[in-house]
């Protein structure tokens, strides 16, 4: 007789998934496995307000993953924040221009992060004033990002201090409605090495062009100012010539007097 194979029963066990320190560790979910080592590597989307308890957060959600697991407790790390594409999508008009920014910076603890700005203006802007919203934007965050490490610059995103410190020296150049941070990423990996040799020769182009392409723009701006003023001086001598002229032809049916020669004079 055949024997009979004997069933291997593996028990299950719940495994509590908490946030990091930031966030006062606290719950954000649990799992039912056989083996806690098998989550190591997941990851989780959390809604903020429930993290907060603040319901203004309720369009703003965090990406977590799961980085260790200890005494049926797994402890997660912040992979990314980002805002719902429903509350953009809100927040966006016809009579508003939009200005979407992506990038790469490192923080101060030398973590690759790509950040996602977005820019929306009271009303419509030029392509200069989009361009000159972008450098600043550029330049300001990746200052702010250097002098913190990556799990500051989530906690200042989270609280809209260095929301605050954009549209501050943004809105010089033109009235704002709303300045985001859309979408923050961490890099790992062969996009961090790739981040990594994007940003070298970036710091040497950034350094010397710079005073080159402000003397270009400026001096387009200038041109085009001289133009409009010569062509509205051309504009103004012709419409006064034109009404000289107008002046000087007589009417229909009007005689022209002219003067008697000497001849007649004497006569």
């Amino acid at each position: 007789m055949a024997e009979a194979k004997k069933l291997s029963i593996v028990k299950k066990k719940w495994c509590a998934i908490l946030a990091p320190k930031s966030f006062n560790e606290r719950q954000i979910g649990e799992t039912y496995v056989a083996n806690s080592e098998q989550i190591v590597g997941k990851s989780i989307v959390v809604n903020l307000a429930n993290l907060t308890n603040d319901i203004k957060k309720q369009n703003i959600s965090i990406k977590f993953e799961v980085t260790s697991v200890k005494e049926g407790k797994a402890s997660t790390a912040i992979m990314g924040y980002m805002i719902v594409p429903a509350h953009v999508k809100r927040l966006t008009r016809r009579s508003r221009s939009r200005v979407d920014i992506s990038f790469i910076c490192n923080t101060s603890d030398g973590k690759s992060v790509r950040i996602k700005p977005l820019i929306l203006t009271l009303r419509t802007i030029k392509r200069s004033a989009s361009s000159a919203l972008k450098k600043i934007c550029i330049g300001t965050l990746t200052e702010e990002a250097k002098k913190v490490n990556y799990e500051n610059l989530i906690d200042i995103v989270v609280s809209y201090k260095l929301q605050s410190i954009l549209k501050d020296k943004l809105k010089k150049i033109t009235p704002l409605k709303s300045v985001e941070i859309k979408e923050i990423k961490l890099l790992r990996g062969a996009e961090a090495a790739a981040a990594a040799k994007k940003l070298k020769p970036q710091a040497v182009k950034e350094e010397e062009p710079a005073p080159e392409k402000e003397a270009a723009e400026t001096q387009e701006e200038a041109v085009e100012e001289i133009t409009k003023e010569t062509d509205e001086k051309q504009q103004g001598t012709s419409e006064e010539q034109a009404e000289e002229t107008e002046e000087e032809q007589p009417a229909e049916g009007e005689r022209i007097e002219e003067e008697p020669s000497e001849q007649e004079e004497n006569f």
